[in-house]
């Protein structure tokens, strides 16, 4: 494998995705680990106009502030704009939120910010997320309980962000590191299986290779199930504007039109018709409509 082959596979994935052109200005999420700062490469390389982002919330001592330098010093011969922002997740955490989820959420909320204040919308997010990292997403929510929507992995693009290393594994990011002698930083507690997506990543990951699921395989099947996803979506869409009504902050749907059908039909239909009320029964309700309010933390929010 060489470095070729990275730069076969995300120019494909760009193309088929429709995700951004050549003069579109990117800005690239940046870590500092071995995905992102590849990405960093390979997007100079082909010739793209980039500028970078990275937060730092300080949840490794003295390795959160060195992560920042190397992103910074990445920058820097090569005159790239950067945006770091400081952020202290311990005054920013919802109730029942992870440290993995409150970094996240507003790693987002930050980019956004950046995008608008200092581009206008002008740009888009890149992030580095890659083919593996979309399986072992898939993985998690299987096992966690989900529908097609958690099956389809990681969105190649979601507002205005594009994560277009999806078709690219990583040995094939490793061998264009390898090739360019590219450095990166390294987090110590990706080794380690304290969290779920490390243990899916160490032990359920190497059981699929050894049964011979390939890069392919793999990409075609992602893929699928994301159309697959999306002409769902489109279908029930056209579904709720006929039988769902919505009047602030309650749902009103239409019970007369689950009779005929199956339990597990019913239940789909209602997750999406009232996807932050939590379930209900057509047949525990009288009268024509199911009513569903909506709690006050999800009001304003679109299914």
């Amino acid at each position: 494998m060489s470095a070729q082959d990275l730069i076969r596979s995300f120019k494909h994935f760009v193309r088929e995705e429709k995700l951004f052109s050549l003069d579109t200005h990117l800005l690239v999420a940046v870590s500092g680990g071995k995905d992102s700062t590849v990405l960093v490469h390979l997007l100079r390389e082909l010739g793209y106009t980039i500028s970078l982002l990275h937060c730092n919330f300080h949840l490794r001592g003295k390795d959160s502030d060195l992560d920042e330098q190397f992103v910074r010093d990445l920058a820097s011969p090569h005159e790239l704009k950067i945006h770091v922002t400081d952020i202290d997740l311990s005054t920013e955490a919802l109730p029942q939120e992870s440290v993995q989820m409150t970094a996240r959420r507003l790693r987002y909320i930050h980019f956004e910010k950046i995008l608008d204040e200092y581009y206008n919308y002008e740009a888009v997010i890149a992030t580095a997320h890659q083919l593996e990292d979309s399986f072992e997403t898939l993985l998690i929510n299987f096992l966690r309980g989900t529908g097609l929507a958690g099956l389809k992995g990681i969105d190649p693009k979601y507002h205005n962000t594009v994560r277009p290393l999806l078709g690219s594994s990583r040995s094939e990011i490793a061998a264009f590191a390898r090739e360019r002698g590219i450095v990166w930083r390294e987090d110590a507690s990706n080794a380690g299986d304290a969290y779920l997506r490390n243990r899916v990543r160490h032990q359920l990951l190497p059981v699929f290779d050894e049964l011979g699921l390939t890069t392919t395989v793999l990409v075609r099947n992602l893929r699928r199930l994301r159309s697959e996803s999306s002409l769902l979506n489109s279908a029930l869409a056209s579904w709720a504007a006929e039988v769902v009504q919505r009047t602030g902050e309650e749902t009103l749907v239409d019970r007369n039109y689950f009779d005929p059908m199956s339990a597990a039909t019913t239940e789909l239909l209602l997750r999406h018709s009232t996807p932050f009320a939590g379930p209900a029964s057509p047949r525990s309700s009288t009268g024509r409509w199911l009513r569903s309010r909506v709690p006050d933390r999800y009001q304003g929010k679109t299914p």
